[in-house]
């Protein structure tokens, strides 16, 4: 299978957004994280991929640098 960047997936309508919002995870070791998500679907290959990520300059986006550094 080859690999295509998700940009031109989306581009050739590949790839459709299900669904998006707000998620709250508590992590065992940097505490709790507000995340925003977003559900992409690409139905023909029956995938499905989540996408979670902090606002810029919020604690969460914070917590997630220390949790990367761990």
């Amino acid at each position: 299978m080859s690999r295509v960047h998700a940009g031109t997936l989306w581009a050739r309508r590949e790839v459709r957004r299900r669904a998006a919002g707000h998620t709250r995870f508590n992590h065992p070791l940097v505490g709790q994280l507000e995340l925003r998500y977003e559900k992409l679907l690409r139905p023909e290959a029956q995938q499905l991929l989540v996408v979670y990520h902090a606002d810029q300059g919020s604690p969460s986006a914070a917590r997630l640098q220390l949790l990367t550094s761990l």
